[in-house]
This record gives C-alpha cells, sequence and structure tokens, in this order.
C-alpha cells in the first residue's frame, strides 16, 4: 500500500512539472480564455447515437505516463460537424473546444501537451491538462451542451490498466473493456479486449459494463372499455440497437414500502429495441396486444412509480405519476381514460428528458403508442393505380402499383401465395407479383398497425406467354402475272379463351435480285388505294389478305408473324413468289385471199413453255378485233370470253379460218372459225377484254393501213392468191422473230397454216 502511494504522489508531481512544461504551448494554441464552458445537470441523458469516447490512455504510453490520448469515433452514418462541441474532466483542468469535422466512422485523436504522445500517427488535436488515475469524469457536451458521451471512474477507470499501458477500449455494446494490444489502437478499429491480468486502477478481470440510455417514452393506464388496456412505451435514442437482455421494469404504488416486478429479465430475453425505434409493454388481454413486443401480466394503474434498470441494477429512468412516494423531481398526472402521459419533444423533435416528470411529460388525448395514434376505423381500402382490371402481360413478374393509407400494411391474396407489402409515408406501394398462366385474380386489402383492415380489392389479370400461330395460305411460287394475292391465316395459342386473338400481322419482304433501284412492289390497302411498300421495310396490318402489284422477273421473299393481344409475337413464316409473265401470243401468219376472196385465216402461235387460256390472260379474256384502213372502231372475229375450253398449247398453233365459204378445205384445221372476212389494207390485234379499248397485246398490219391495229410501220404489200403474210422464223434463235415492228417481222410467203413458217 505504501509503494502504491509512493507511485501515486510520484506521478502527481510528474503531471504538476508537466503542466509547467506546457504552459507555453497553452499560448501557442491560443485556448479562449473566456470560453462559455457547459455544465453536466444532473440527470440529462446522455444520447451516445453520433460521436462517442473510443478509447482512453489514461494510463499514458509506455515512453511516459504522462503521454495520455484520447480516441473520439463517429458511430453515425454521415459526418458530424464538432464546431462547439467540449470535451471537459470533472474539474475542468481538461477543457477542448472542436472546429473540426469527423467523417462517418472515423476517428479523432486528441493528444495531451504535444504531437509526440504518439510516434507513429498524427495528432488531430492537442491539449492541455492531465487525466486522474481515479476520481475523475469525462463530459462530451455537442453545440447545446446536450450531453453526447460520458465516462465516470468513481474510484477507478473502467478498464485499462497502467503497469501493461493497455488503453481503456469502447465494446460494441457500448461497454468498456482493457486493450488486447499494449499501446492500445489510436485511429484504428478496437481490440477484441483483454481478458487476464491485473493491475490498479481498471485492470483488473471483472470489468463493470456502461449501458446506453433508454427512455420510457409514453404510459396509458385505461381505456373507457377495459382497464386493461395499459402500455408503457421505451425507446431508444441511439443510433445503434440496445439488447434488453437482463434488463427489467419494477413499479411502486404510493402505498407500497418497496417495489416490485412489473417486466421480469426473463420476458426482456432475447429482446432487441431498435436504434431510434420504439419497444412496446403491454397488459395481457389489452387491445394492444397485437401491437406489443411483450405482455406483461401486471397492472400499472394510478398512483404509479415506474422505473427501468439495466442489468448492472442501475435505474436509466423513472417515471411517477399521480399521487408517488417517488418521482424524478415531481410526478406527472394521471391520465384519465383513454388518454396517455407522453414525453414531450424538443423543436429538432428530441424527447426531453430534463429529471422533473412533471415538465417532461404532458397529458396525451390520442395516445400513440409506438408513435402511431390508435383508432378502430379501418384503414383505406386500397386503390389500384397500375395494372388495369382484366389487364394482359407477357411478361413475369408483373407490378402491382396502389394506394392507401400511410404507412400500412398492405396484404396480397393471389393463385401462387399470399404476400405482404408495406405503404411508404404517402400511402403509395408496389409489389413484383409472379402469375400463373391465364387468368389471376387478386385479391388486396390493407391492415393498420391496430389490426384494422380494410375491405378487399380484386382485379383480374391475364398471363398469356404462349406466342399466336400464322401460316401462308396456298399460293403457286411461280406467278405468270404481275397482279396476285398473298393470304395467310393466324391464331392465338393462350391457355385461357378470354385472351383467344391476334390483333395484327406484321409483314416484311425482301426481292431477288436485290431491290437497289426502287420499289419494287405496291399493295392495295384497306381503302382500296395502292400504296408503294419499299424492301425490307415492316408493314403492320390487321388484314389477312393483300392484292400485290409486282415486277416482272423478280422473286419475292415475304415473311410474316402474328402479334397477339398480351403483346407475344410468333416466329417468322416465309414464302417466296416468282413472277414470269408469259411471253405474249404471236400473229405468226395471215391470209386474205385463198382461191377467192373469202379464204381468209388467222394464225396464233404461243412461244411459251405453258399452255396459255385465251379466257384468262392476265385476268380477262383475249378478243380477235380487226379495222380497215378507216374505220373509227374494231370489228370482232372472234371473242373467247366463257370459253373455258379455248387453250393454245405449249409451242403450239391455233388457226382461225373464215367460215364464210363453206367449201374452203382449211375449215377443216380451223381451231375456230366465224363469217368475219378479210380484205386488203387492213389491220388484225388481239385485245385483252373489250373493243376499241383492250389492251393490245400483238397487232399486225398491211397494205395502206395506219389505223391503230399495227406494230410500228405496217408490213406495205397485200399479199396475192394463195400467198400469205407469215412471221419470219430465226433458225440461229429457233424463234419467231419480234421486234414489235410489222414491216420488219412479216414476209410474204405460201401458205402454210399450223406449220413453222419457212
Amino acid at each position: 500500500m505504501k509503494k502504491d502511494k509512493e507511485e501515486t504522489e510520484e506521478k502527481i508531481e510528474e503531471k504538476e512539472e508537466q503542466k509547467e512544461l506546457a504552459e507555453p504551448e497553452e499560448n501557442e494554441l491560443k485556448q479562449e480564455v473566456e470560453q462559455d464552458f457547459c455544465k453536466k445537470i444532473e440527470g440529462s441523458p446522455v444520447f451516445r447515437n453520433k460521436v462517442i469516447l473510443n478509447e482512453i490512455a489514461w494510463m499514458g504510453t509506455e515512453n511516459s505516463s504522462n503521454d495520455e490520448w484520447i480516441e473520439l469515433k463517429n458511430i453515425s452514418k454521415e459526418a458530424v460537424n464538432l464546431s462547439g462541441w467540449q470535451l471537459l474532466d470533472k474539474e475542468n483542468q481538461i477543457k477542448i473546444v472542436f472546429e473540426e469535422t469527423i467523417a462517418p466512422a472515423g476517428f479523432l485523436i486528441l493528444e495531451r501537451t504535444n504531437d509526440d504522445t504518439l510516434k507513429t500517427i498524427t495528432a488531430d488535436k492537442i491539449y492541455s491538462g492531465s487525466l486522474n488515475d481515479e476520481d475523475e469524469y469525462l463530459y462530451l457536451f455537442n453545440l447545446n451542451c446536450q450531453l453526447e458521451d460520458e465516462v465516470l471512474a468513481d474510484k477507478d477507470w473502467l478498464a485499462g490498466d497502467k503497469n501493461s499501458k493497455r488503453t481503456m477500449e469502447r465494446k460494441s455494446d457500448l461497454g468498456w473493456q482493457t486493450s488486447a494490444q499494449i499501446g492500445g489502437t489510436p485511429k484504428v478499429e478496437n481490440s477484441s479486449g483483454f481478458f487476464e491480468g491485473s493491475g490498479s486502477g481498471g485492470g483488473g478481470a471483472v470489468i463493470p459494463v456502461s449501458y446506453p440510455k433508454i427512455l420510457i417514452s409514453e404510459i396509458q393506464i385505461a381505456s373507457k372499455e377495459s382497464e386493461k388496456d395499459e402500455f408503457l412505451e421505451l425507446y431508444n435514442p441511439n443510433n445503434s440497437d440496445v439488447d434488453l437482455t437482463d434488463w427489467y421494469l419494477q413499479r411502486k404504488t404510493k402505498t407500497a414500502k418497496d417495489y416490485s416486478s412489473f417486466v421480469s429479465s426473463s420476458l426482456l430475453t432475447g429482446k432487441i429495441i431498435k436504434a431510434q425505434d420504439y419497444f412496446l409493454i403491454a397488459r395481457e388481454g389489452s387491445t394492444f396486444a397485437n401491437l406489443a413486443d411483450v405482455l406483461t401480466s401486471y397492472p400499472i394503474g394510478e398512483n404509479n412509480t415506474l422505473i427501468l434498470k439495466n442489468p448492472n441494477r442501475e435505474i436509466v429512468d423513472k417515471v411517477g405519476f399521480g399521487e408517488v412516494q417517488e418521482s424524478e423531481t415531481s410526478p406527472a398526472p394521471n391520465p384519465a381514460e383513454d388518454q396517455s402521459i407522453e414525453r414531450k419533444k424538443d423543436n429538432l423533435g428530441v424527447f426531453i428528458d430534463s429529471g422533473n416528470n412533471y415538465q417532461d411529460f404532458f397529458l396525451q388525448q390520442n395516445p400513440n403508442p409506438k408513435g402511431q395514434i390508435l383508432d378502430s376505423s379501418s384503414p383505406q381500402t386500397p386503390v389500384i393505380t397500375f395494372p388495369q382490371n382484366n389487364q394482359l402481360f407477357n411478361l413475369n413478374p408483373v407490378i402491382i402499383k396502389g394506394v392507401s393509407e400511410s404507412q400500412v400494411q398492405i396484404l396480397i391474396e393471389s393463385e401462387l401465395g399470399n404476400f405482404e407489402v408495406f405503404t411508404d409515408k404517402d400511402g403509395i406501394f408496389e409489389k413484383d407479383l409472379s402469375l400463373q398462366e391465364g387468368l389471376n385474380q387478386i385479391k388486396i386489402k390493407a391492415k393498420d398497425q391496430a389490426g384494422n383492415e380494410s375491405e378487399q380489392t380484386i382485379i383480374n389479370l391475364i398471363l398469356d406467354t404462349q406466342p399466336p400461330l400464322v401460316n401462308f395460305e396456298s399460293l403457286p411460287e411461280l406467278q405468270t402475272n404481275i397482279y396476285f394475292v398473298l393470304s395467310w391465316s393466324g391464331s392465338d395459342g393462350a391457355a385461357t379463351p378470354s385472351t383467344d386473338g391476334v390483333i395484327d400481322f406484321l409483314l416484311q419482304y425482301t426481292t431477288t435480285p436485290s431491290d437497289i433501284d426502287g420499289i419494287r412492289l405496291q399493295y392495295q390497302n384497306e381503302q382500296d388505294a395502292w400504296e408503294s411498300w419499299q424492301a425490307e421495310s415492316i408493314l403492320e396490318t390487321k388484314l389477312t389478305s393483300l392484292n400485290l402489284q409486282g415486277e416482272d422477273k423478280y422473286t419475292y421473299n415475304f415473311k410474316i408473324k402474328a402479334r397477339d393481344q398480351a403483346g407475344n409475337e410468333s416466329d417468322w413464316q416465309y414464302f417466296s413468289a416468282r413472277i414470269s409473265l408469259l411471253e405474249p401470243i404471236l400473229i405468226t401468219e395471215v391470209q386474205i385471199e385463198g382461191l377467192n376472196v373469202n379464204q381468209d385465216f388467222v394464225e396464233l402461235y404461243n412461244p411459251n413453255n405453258s399452255d396459255i387460256n385465251l379466257d384468262d390472260c392476265q385476268g380477262s379474256y383475249l378478243r380477235l378485233v380487226k379495222r380497215t384502213k378507216t374505220a373509227a372502231s374494231d370489228t370482232t372475229i372472234k371473242s373467247w370470253s366463257r370459253d373455258s375450253e379455248a387453250k393454245i398449247l405449249s409451242h403450239g398453233y391455233y388457226l382461225w379460218v373464215s367460215s364464210k365459204d363453206e367449201s374452203y378445205p382449211q375449215l377443216i384445221n380451223a381451231d375456230v372459225s366465224t363469217k368475219e372476212i378479210l380484205a386488203p389494207n387492213n389491220g388484225i390485234a388481239l385485245r385483252i377484254g373489250p373493243e376499241d379499248t383492250g389492251l393490245i397485246i400483238e397487232a399486225f398490219g398491211w397494205g395502206d393501213f395506219q389505223n391503230v391495229l399495227f406494230e410500228s410501220t405496217s408490213f406495205p404489200q397485200n399479199p396475192g392468191l394463195n400467198e400469205s403474210l407469215g412471221r419470219k422464223w430465226e433458225d440461229n434463235n429457233q424463234k419467231y422473230e419480234d421486234t414489235n415492228n410489222n414491216l420488219e417481222d412479216f414476209q410474204i410467203q405460201n401458205s402454210s397454216p399450223k406449220e413453222k413458217n419457212g
């Protein structure tokens, strides 16, 4: 004992000597001598929710016991401006006024006297004054002189060892431990703690734990419906969760000699009160039971004092109301039925704890356990803002959006299960919801924190992920007409009949050879007007067929897909059609006079590799007509309208013979005959359709003839008896000559009907 006393006196002398040496440096630091310093108010709360005292080297370092240092830590998620904050010790010999800002999870190192205290760490701030080994306090005040943290070393420091120079470190539960590291852990996370060893000043194996402040924030003792409608609400003002294991509450009536149990520690085992959140204790059988975190069988009643104790059996908070023996300074009033006493808040929304129940509490006309005003009314029935009822979808999941009351639970019942979500402060909610294929009935209702439920909102949603089907209708790949009809059909493969329905088709085409010179296809729209259709552009249509007009010698490569009401699209289907127009029927031989003037014939020739029906050429029938050199209109020699049997075989001949002379031998070879006759200076032509206006596909004029029915220049001569006008044959090309010039293409020859001209 004597040795300890000598060591203490020696250290005091060293500290006094160091104070004298430090005076010039204090002047250099320009300490404010006229600074107003904060003072602790007895019973005031300790927040410990932003910046805390994290590590204290009250024993100095291995280099010197005078090398004391203090570490602060920001335990919040935001940077904290420490401007105006103060750190004071019990006797105000340590007076530190801050100007710094400390980052989230950041540290601030305060070194005594100079920056040589920690050799490898640069001090954030230098201070003067020493820490006593016992009977010492440290107070950390914020700008408003509210107590952010404190350390009370009534006898010894709560942890640390002066012999091994192990510092006093803060634990995650805000208790204290002796550092596992000699010299501590400045500006890094604290160690796991040292559990063996001894020494004075907090170096023992058993280290008391410091517990955070928890407030009793609201109390109700009865409602008009039941005396059991009681609750007590706790509030955690800290920025970290607090484990309530081994905490307990006691009560004392106005006549009781001692406190009795209200909530035993066993009820609070494993219970957590969240940071800056509420914890509700209600009586069994009360209307608050579904909202409570813990139920107790003990009543509260009027004229009572309730105390909250931590595992150290320290009174953390005390509230007395009515006629009581104990309270903090003065009791709050007894609340009437359906009233509560609630702790007041300051302008910043922080609960007030001045140590005076009468000043700190007020009568609340609308009790609000856990910050909510209770009622028995149903919450607002949810209104679904998206999607619409009976809306179709082709993708999972679907986002359900709606609105109800603020901060209520939304219960969703679907074909695939039950789900829940909460509305935000504006009453808005949304939930990703998976649907089954087909029809889904969704039931949605709101449930408030009092357990009241709204009426159901029912919405039907349809999931259709099955693509539709589409196919081109049968059509010959070889088209001999520039006009043709492209047709298709589609159906929906949806599981639900109500969703069945292809809404449109997407059509596209390319050409072979490729369309590099312009538009090669036109289509007839729904108003029967012809529109140009650019290759590779997509045509969207609800039709199931299109009238098309293409060009000769082009292959059209079509593709199509269907789209249903849900937006599903089928695979592309393909079809190609090539337009190859037939070469025109040729007039290959004409006789206007045999043995007499009535022995006439006209020979036609089909140069194509397929037969030609004379009643169906480019969509209409053929007509053989004639004109004299002065005639104003056609005279029909033969019309093949409705003559479905008439055809010219591939590379074959077709012979018209006049029947004016019934004895004419060529009538035996005729394919068709009429009474009309030909004469000198005439012209003939094959028209498609009517006289005069039908399209001329072949014409031949002879003699003195310049009247419509000829090509370029009429053949200038009329043939003689038993002579004919024959189209020239090209031996090299093995075909009849066709330059669209009668003068060049024809010659006078001996008659040879139905034979190749010589």
